[in-house]
C-alpha cells in the first residue's frame, strides 16, 4: 500500500541502478525517478523509461515489487 509519493521523468546526472531490472543506468540518460513513502519505508529510486512502463502495466493494483529482479523490456516495444 502506498502511503504517499511522487514521480517524475528527469535527466541524471550521475550513474544510477535501475530499481525494475536492476541494471546500470548512465548519466544523462533520461528515467523515472519516484521518492515517496511505500508501506512505512521510505523510497527514492530510478527506472529505466521502458521499465517504468512494465512496472506501470504490471504493479497498478498499489502492490509493491521486488527490486532488482524484473526483466527489462525491450526498448523498442515503448517507442
Amino acid at each position: 500500500m502506498s502511503d504517499f509519493g511522487e514521480g517524475k521523468t528527469l535527466k541524471t546526472r550521475m550513474p544510477h541502478r535501475c530499481e525494475w531490472c536492476g541494471e546500470g543506468i548512465e548519466a544523462g540518460t533520461f528515467v523515472f525517478h519516484y521518492k515517496g513513502k511505500f508501506d512505512s519505508d521510505w523510497q527514492d529510486w530510478y527506472m529505466h523509461s521502458e521499465c517504468e512502463v512494465s512496472w506501470s502495466m504490471n504493479c497498478d493494483d498499489g502492490e509493491g515489487f521486488s527490486p532488482y529482479e524484473n526483466e527489462r523490456p525491450n526498448k523498442e516495444m515503448t517507442t
